[in-house]
This record gives structure tokens, C-alpha cells and sequence, in this order.
């Protein structure tokens, strides 16, 4: 049976400070060759087996100026999950083989590849992102896009009056203020539900949400958890009862740069504009945070401050 086609989602890095144990470097050029007899690869795509191996050769190549090594540890303290939408397989195994003293080249090496994961159906940022969070699918989760349809809720506004059936939508337009960079929800923007005592309630993202997620196992724990992406609705990775994530830090992606009226943690968004030109941008001024690299860098870099 032909494998699906591998993405960044089966790809999930685990970074973890004060390790319990010694995780040997990767194999997984070796893993992927024994496997090779199982694992299909379209003639029109990329041998990401190939890839793999070729990765797997320059990330484990010795260097001793470096400085890459593990120290074990007798407790896991911090655990950083590392998530890069978009970037498929091949990707990844490309960039670590020409560039293996990277970071993310580092974190390989001392990291475990699991090439045979799959992607969700759909393959989209929400049912992605929560089937790394749950464990599930979104048959399970219930959430298939962050645009979807359900028979069972009322349309935002009406009171809960009328027949049920509506589009639930849980991007950037249920902000207050989407063209802000920091805007909460906005109540009125959210589908609506009538619970067991026949109260009219909004839907949250967290609400929508059918499964638990790992933060709120961590929560549970007695232990602190943080989250940050690009926009309010993923503080649906806090789970159905919403009490998963200690700290969110969500500027939104779809904003407008010019209402930036002074550096997000001592970023210069609005002076990033200035760096961008027809080599790393594409459209035409004013540019966005998803049309110019130096914009799109600055602002993952309030991120990396926050």
C-alpha cells in the first residue's frame, strides 16, 4: 500500500533541557533503509529516504570544534516543542544535510526521527497543530479546519434563536480588532450553543474542542505551561475546560504593521518595512507580515523575545 506523503507535521522536535537519559544521535538514514522494502516515494516528489540518509551522514559527521554534546541529567525540567508550519520532510532533511551545525542541525543529531508518521486529513494548522497537542485525529478532536461548518451550534448574534447550523470560524477575524497586533476575542463574533440549563453560551475555540491536550496533562501536573503562535483562537491548545495554558503570547498575523505604535519587546516592526524590496518580498507596498521576509522575521522575532 503507497505510504502518504510525509510533512513537517511528522517531523516534531522535541528540545529537552536536562535530559533523564542519553539519547543516541539520529539513525535515521539507517531506519529508513531498512525500511526502505515498505516505503513508497512518488516519481514525481523527492526520495526523502534519500534525504534522510543524507541528513542523518552530515548531522552525525565529526566536529570537535562544535561544541554540540548532551549533558544527562536526573530530571526533565523543560520540554520546548517546536512546531514550523509548512515545512515538509524533504525540507527539513535538506537543510540539516547542508547545514548540520545549525541548531535545528544540533537538535537532530541528539534528537529521534520517526519518518513513517503521516500527516492529518485534513493537513491544515488547526487539525495539525492538535493532533501533535492530543494524540488525535480530527474525527476525535472534532476540529477539522479553523473554517469549518456544525449542525449542532447557532450563528453568532442570533440569541440561539432560529434552526441550528453554522459556520464556525476561529482565525483572525473574531479578534476585536483584527488589524491590531494584540486584540482579544471578540464575544459577539462567536457561534453560540444552548447548554443543559437552556443558557445561550459562545463557543470558544477551547470550547469547540473534544479531546484533552498535553498542556492540560502538564497543568494537572502542578506545572506551568506557555504557548506562543500567531493569533488569539490557539488558545484552543488550553483544551475543552481552557485551563491548559498558563501564558499565551499571540500577536496576530494578519494585522496591519502601520497601527504598530511602538517595538514589541524591543523589536522595530514598523523599521523591518524599510529592509523590504522586490528580492525578498512579493505584491506590492505596504507590505504584511506574511508578504516580506525581513517583516516576517522581525515579527517572529517578538516571539523569540516575548
Amino acid at each position: 500500500m503507497e505510504s502518504k506523503p510525509r510533512s513537517w507535521w511528522a517531523l516534531l522536535s522535541f528540545a529537552l533541557v536536562g535530559c533523564s537519559s542519553f539519547t543516541e544521535p539520529s539513525k535515521s538514514g539507517e531506519e529508513a533503509a531498512k525500511s526502505s522494502s515498505n516505503l513508497q516515494t512518488s516519481s514525481a516528489g523527492p526520495d526523502v529516504n534519500a534525504l534522510a540518509a543524507q541528513a542523518a551522514i552530515a548531522a552525525s559527521a565529526p566536529c570537535p570544534t562544535c561544541g554540540v554534546s548532551v549533558t544527562p541529567n536526573t530530571g526533565l525540567r523543560r520540554v520546548l516543542l517546536l512546531s514550523i508550519d509548512g515545512m515538509h520532510a524533504a525540507d527539513y532533511y535538506k537543510f540539516v544535510a547542508n547545514n548540520p551545525r545549525s541548531n535545528i542541525g544540533k537538535l537532530y543529531l541528539h534528537g529521534i526521527d520517526y519518518p513513517n508518521a503521516t500527516t492529518t486529513t485534513p493537513s491544515g494548522a488547526f487539525p495539525g497543530m492538535l493532533a501533535i497537542a492530543t494524540g488525535a485525529s480530527p474525527k476525535s478532536t472534532g476540529v477539522y479546519d479553523e473554517d469549518s461548518f456544525d449542525r449542532t451550534l447557532y450563528p453568532p448574534g442570533s440569541n440561539c434563536v432560529g434552526a441550528t447550523g453554522t459556520e464556525v470560524i476561529y482565525d483572525s477575524s473574531i479578534a476585536q480588532d483584527w488589524t491590531q497586533l494584540f486584540s482579544p476575542i471578540n464575544k459577539a463574533n462567536l457561534p453560540l450553543f444552548k447548554n443543559a440549563q437552556g443558557q445561550c453560551v459562545e463557543v470558544y475555540p477551547h470550547n469547540f474542542l473534544k479531546t484533552p491536550t498535553i498542556f492540560e496533562v502538564i497543568q494537572s501536573s502542578g506545572r506551568r505551561t506557555a504557548w506562543n503562535d500567531n493569533r488569539a483562537s490557539y488558545e484552543i491548545l488550553s483544551g475543552p475546560l481552557g485551563k491548559g495554558i498558563s501564558e499565551l503570547y499571540a500577536p496576530d498575523i494578519s494585522s496591519t504593521l502601520s497601527t504598530v505604535s511602538s517595538p514589541p519587546n524591543g523589536v522595530d516592526l514598523p523599521g523591518s518595512a524599510a529592509l523590504c524590496n522586490s528580492d525578498n518580498s512579493y505584491g506590492t507596498p505596504p507590505f504584511s507580515y506574511t508578504t516580506c521576509v525581513p517583516v516576517a522575521s522581525a515579527y517572529d522575532d517578538t516571539k523569540v523575545q516575548a
